[in-house]
């Protein structure tokens, strides 16, 4: 662990609204980028989602972000269910939450 982050009600907005983005399965069975950052964060209290990618009440998330231009942003999502599902999310809505907390980089490659 580099850095802690208060998990505040604006973060647990963040998260929902990155549940909401997601935009397609992760076709991998590697999820986490070979360079880049990797966020948990727990959802308190769980929240019940139901859209194409993702059913369930989720209690979990981590954001994995890479470097490499060929990984794009993906969300592993567990649920209260004992389901989880990887979804790509779009890059956006990342880069305000990557600022504040002194983690965005150029580097990054926050999809298109």
């Amino acid at each position: 662990m580099v850095l802690t982050i208060p998990n505040s009600n604006s973060l647990q907005n963040q998260v929902k609204g990155w549940l909401s983005s997601a935009n397609g399965i992760a076709g991998s069975f590697r999820l986490e980028p070979t360079d880049g950052i990797a966020i948990k964060i727990s959802l308190t209290p769980p929240y019940k989602v139901q859209n194409t990618w993702i059913t369930g009440t989720v209690t979990e998330v981590i954001i994995f972000v890479g470097r490499i231009q060929t990984y794009n942003p993906t969300l592993l999502v567990f649920t209260k269910e004992n389901h989880f599902v990887a979804v790509h999310i779009k890059g956006e809505k990342l880069v305000t939450f990557l600022k504040e907390n002194k983690l965005y980089s150029s580097e990054l490659n926050l999809g298109s």
